[in-house]
């Protein structure tokens, strides 16, 4: 992220109204939600200087270089006091310039405790005996902790090594819960930052694998690979065992900027994007809630609707010249939609083309083999049986496929061909059944008529012995078994004679 444009992925001031808490203290930018924002409004100069928002605000030397730094710090505090003004109707030149000194005088505060506390050094062995020579109120000493372990760890240049320090302190600490918390939050704070994440991932082929990586790792259930971190084992391990609940959050708010990215998840091909799209939809979907909830879902379907759109869908449907196929793949293009506005450009296609009153008259359109158009509409009405779609409307498409298919059967005498080339009703039963199992009958009145068939043969004296043949034993109570499955897969229950 430039440095210049910090809050440009944040999905700019609105974000800003929502989260940036109303600092009027010194003390206030220490504040969870402070912090927060700090790490997001300023994620262009703490990604360079490789820095947690904690270490910032507890760094006289951080500090310093910030309000050095000119132009980063400046437009921070424009936008946030002009958002901050507007949302609470005050005067955004006021709020800029109050908040403007509140940051003067946090940075002049700074440099007064830097000059009047030198800080001593640590290491992850010292660390708790260091700490408990700082004596004062318990809100100084928790401040001197946070300074020492600043100081301590701007020492590493690299996320990656900032990251595993941050840990071995952590892993050291186990038992003293909250000075270990101290550095959970660092470590939560670090895994918000982009950088971060490219050193201790490596390199991601597509934007679908990283958020993968993201998706695993917020279940612990990420296995390690070569080109990524082994400190990500420990992360994930921690996850895992409920240790590491302030990761999922951090690892949550990189899955959404990994959304707002404009590169393609899969593929710049629009099928496979789409199929991308809704497949990291499903994995997103756990234990009944979505990742990043109503954020994540806007962001997906902006996304899908940069393809599903008029033009998109038009598109799309050029690329298949027979009619039986832009139906099939209406059904799957609706069956991958994500959000209200691709379902609502499904719906008007769906329109045109089942809305259709000569809708019958145009699939009979065409020199496709009749079989193949068949099993395509049976695919069509099952799709549409499950689709989102209203009661209603589904009903109305369903019945014209319905009509469309039985008009199919009439014109190429599917059945009385059958009736004809069959040596028997052993024959005629196989001949109908494999049709079945190829999805040529739509579960209505197409299948209906082909069930009466079936009947009507099974109840022919010689069919049993057409069927089975000479076959004995077990064998023949294997296929009669296996008959009797498939009868009854559509509703009829047959047993041979003697069973």
């Amino acid at each position: 992220m430039a440095e210049d444009t910090d809050v440009e992925n944040d999905e700019g001031d609105a974000q800003l109204e929502n989260v940036v808490a109303y600092c009027t203290r010194v003390e206030d930018f220490y504040a969870p939600n402070a912090r927060d924002m700090v790490g997001k409004i300023l994620a262009g100069f703490l990604n360079q200087s490789v820095l947690t928002p904690g270490e910032l605000l507890y760094s006289y030397k951080a500090l310093k270089r910030l309000n050095y730094s000119g132009r980063p710090l400046n437009s921070a505090v424009d936008r946030v006091g002009t958002r901050q003004a507007k949302a609470r109707g005050g005067n955004p030149v006021a709020r800029v310039r109050e908040l403007g000194a509140l940051v003067t005088t946090a940075v002049q505060q700074a440099f007064e405790k830097d000059r009047a506390n030198p800080l001593p050094t640590i290491t992850v062995e010292t660390f708790l005996t260091v700490i408990k020579g700082i004596v004062g109120t318990p809100e100084h000493c928790a401040e001197e902790i946070n300074r020492v372990i600043a100081e301590h760890l701007s020492a590493f240049r690299t996320w990656s090594d900032k990251v595993r320090e941050i840990l071995c302190f952590i892993e050291s600490l186990e038992g003293s819960e909250a000075e270990q918390q101290r550095f959970k939050i660092l470590l939560m704070e670090a895994l918000r930052n982009e950088s971060a994440w490219s050193q201790l991932l490596g390199f991601a082929e597509t934007l679908e694998e990283r958020c993968s990586d993201y998706i695993e790792l917020w279940q612990g259930i990420w296995k390690h690979r070569e080109g990524t971190s082994e400190d990500l084992i420990k992360i994930c391990s921690m996850i895992a065992d409920g240790k590491g609940e302030e990761f999922k959050g951090s690892i949550e708010y990189m899955l959404m900027q990994a959304l707002v990215d404009k590169d393609p998840l899969r593929s710049p091909e629009p099928e496979i994007e789409v199929q991308a799209q809704f497949d990291l939809f499903r994995r997103m979907w756990i234990n009944g809630r979505l990742l990043g909830g109503a954020k994540a879902l806007s962001l997906l379907e902006r996304r899908q609707s940069r393809i599903i759109n008029n033009e998109g869908v038009t598109d799309l449907l050029y690329e298949r010249r027979v009619l039986v196929e832009r139906l099939a793949f209406l059904i799957v293009l609706a069956g991958q939609c994500i959000g209200r506005a691709p379902r609502a450009i499904m719906k008007t296609f769906f329109h045109s083309y089942f809305g259709s009153d000569d809708f019958v008259a145009k699939l009979l359109l065409g020199q496709e083999p009749h079989l193949g158009k068949m099993q395509t509409l049976t695919t069509i009405h099952r799709g549409l049986k499950s689709c989102w779609l209203e009661e209603a409307e589904k009903i109305d498409y369903m019945a014209k496929v319905e009509a469309a298919q039985l008009e199919i059967m009439k014109r190429s005498q599917i059945l009385g061909q059958i009736e004809k080339r069959s040596s028997g009703p052993a024959q005629k039963v196989i001949s109908l059944l494999d049709l079945y199992r190829k999805g040529t009958f739509i579960d209505g009145t197409p299948l209906s008529v082909v069930k009466q068939m079936l009947n009507m043969a099974l109840a022919q004296p010689q069919f049993a012995t057409e069927y089975l043949g000479a076959a004995q034993g077990e064998d023949r109570a294997k296929r009669a078994m296996a008959l009797g499955r498939m009868l009854g897969m559509l509703g009829i229950n047959w047993k041979p004679a003697g069973s």
